[in-house]
């Protein structure tokens, strides 16, 4: 919208195109149809990546070494001699976790609220439904983490296998699933959509 505004009088694209940081890029564009690589790449760190893909390497890996870090220390033996079994060890770590993300995500759930305070009802359940469903992902990442660190050996174990699970969960599963699905049903050409238009 800003380009078209912007090409909407010759004196203010001008005026755009001489700007130090935005004109080389819009230049770009104009000549090319492209930004460039790193533009690109930055436009795509967007909330939903944040929350789809750093926050569970982010739990993955803060929480790996939570149950195999203090079996390497022996204190997982100590608190085991104590008659507390080790599932509820992993219970109460969940637990943990969990309320630590709650703590971590009030700034983002209060600025949710006042964003939805703005518009009507419907917008305020949109918002908490998505804020629950983060939640509820997040916690099962933080399960998942906690028990891969109680099945491993080590604190290095559990760190390998859980950024394996990641790499493979948020890099190798979405590009198998484009492409079996381009296979299944492959998109038409540009020409084909416009013709059917």
């Amino acid at each position: 919208d800003a380009a078209f505004f912007g090409r909407s009088s010759k004196r203010r694209e001008t005026w755009v195109l001489s700007d130090s940081y935005f004109g080389a890029l819009l230049a770009d564009w104009f000549v090319w149809g492209a930004i460039p690589l790193r533009a690109s790449r930055a436009a795509q760190l967007t909330p939903a990546w944040l929350f789809q893909v750093a926050v569970p390497l982010l739990l993955l890996v803060l929480l790996a070494p939570a149950v195999a870090g203090e079996r390497e220390r022996g204190t997982l033996a100590l608190v085991l001699s104590q008659s507390v079994r080790l599932n509820r060890v992993v219970v109460a770590k969940v637990l943990t976790a969990a309320s630590a993300a709650v703590l971590a995500a009030l700034p983002v759930g209060a600025g949710l609220a006042v964003a939805a305070a703005g518009g009507t009802s419907d917008v305020a359940w949109r918002t908490a439904a998505l804020a629950s469903v983060y939640g509820l992902y997040w916690l099962a990442i933080a399960a998942i983490a906690l028990g891969v660190s109680a099945l491993a050996s080590s604190r290095r174990q559990a760190v390998a296998i859980l950024v394996g699970v990641w790499v493979v969960w948020m890099v190798v599963l979405p590009r198998v699933a484009v492409g079996v699905a381009e296979r299944l049903a492959p998109a038409p050409h540009a020409a084909e959509f416009w013709a059917a238009v």
